[in-house]
């Protein structure tokens, strides 16, 4: 996912499907498995939450240790 940083970042203002992270991934060489355009929706998945999560507590001062 951090390969997809700058969609992340685009998708922060456009809320674009074509911004939105990839929720498909190779096994073998961890890279996005259908194009932007091949995937027509956003999907809630359990990575997803994750990091919805991770972000509501990081704006909410949260301090996050490992």
């Amino acid at each position: 996912m951090l390969r997809q940083v700058d969609k992340v970042e685009r998708f922060k203002h456009t809320q674009s499907c074509k911004d939105a992270l990839h929720a498909k991934y190779s096994s073998k060489t961890h890279s996005t498995v259908v194009t932007d355009t091949a995937w027509g929706h956003l999907q809630i998945d359990a990575t997803s939450l994750y990091l919805l999560m991770l972000a509501q507590m990081t704006t909410s001062g949260k301090r996050l240790t490992h």
